[in-house]
């Protein structure tokens, strides 16, 4: 089977990756057409190809379908843009020995969250893929950052569980044995970096790939990020650890 000039072009700068456990890690996410689900495609299980990254940008309807392995995928951001959960689910997958106890997230936002209401149907399309694509990890963090309250909960009420009374120990260990992966639970400090929207967006943003474009959208992401992790500094860090967490770090 030929390939497509994606495919090509990709091929030429990119090869391949993986597998093992080269770093940086590699995971890149596409959705099952069939199956309707989201799959992961991770540089430390499988070797990654300019295949797989074509199946993640293989949007539709402007990009047909890709297969790989006998399925066809479409891009991984009609499930979700900002893969988070399946980042995570990929970490926890991973040997105890290869787990940090505090991850550093950068979240990209590409797609402007606000904007104007579209005046006409040329308006409408791109104003939806902003919307349909756009960062949507708030309430992702607030659920972990709840589970990681209630972890650390349970690691401090461990430490002193000699010391709780006979009802509570049972309900201690209960709620231990109903908790998977106790220990392979990681704790996100994550920063954003939100993209504003540039003139003229709303004609060009989803078809304008010409070198003047990007050489645009590269300098302002320069800026953006800038901006982003110098406010970032300014702020404190909300720390969330458990007790293995902090042992972990004053290990290191």
């Amino acid at each position: 089977m030929s390939k497509c000039p994606m495919e090509q072009t990709v091929d030429h700068h990119f090869g391949g990756y993986g597998p093992g456990k080269a770093e940086p890690r590699l995971i890149l996410t596409a959705v099952d057409i069939q199956a309707g689900t989201m799959r992961a495609f991770d540089s430390f299980q499988e070797r990654i190809t300019a295949q797989q990254v074509v199946a993640c940008c293989s949007l539709p309807p402007a990009y047909p379908a890709k297969a790989c392995e006998g399925k066809f995928y479409w891009d991984g951001g009609l499930w979700s843009n900002t893969p988070l959960p399946e980042v995570l689910n990929a970490l926890q997958a991973s040997q105890m020995s290869e787990l940090s106890p505090l991850y550093r997230v950068y979240i990209v936002d590409v797609f402007p969250s606000q904007g104007e209401v579209p005046r006409n149907l040329l308006e409408v399309s791109p104003r939806m893929a902003e919307i349909i694509f756009a960062d949507k990890t708030v309430y992702d963090k607030k659920a972990a950052e709840w589970v990681n309250r209630y972890i650390s909960l349970l690691w401090a009420l461990k430490s002193c569980k000699d010391e709780l009374p006979s009802s509570l120990q049972e309900r201690l260990t209960q709620e231990y044995n109903e908790v998977p992966a106790l220990e392979k639970r990681v704790i996100l400090d994550i920063t954003y970096i939100k993209r504003s929207a540039l003139p003229y967006e709303e004609i060009s943003s989803g078809s304008d790939f010409s070198p003047e474009r990007i050489g645009l959208l590269m300098a302002q992401g320069r800026t953006d990020a800038k901006q982003a992790l110098e406010t970032r500094a300014k702020e404190p860090v909300a720390k969330l650890w458990s007790s293995r967490a902090e042992e972990s770090l004053a290990q290191r």
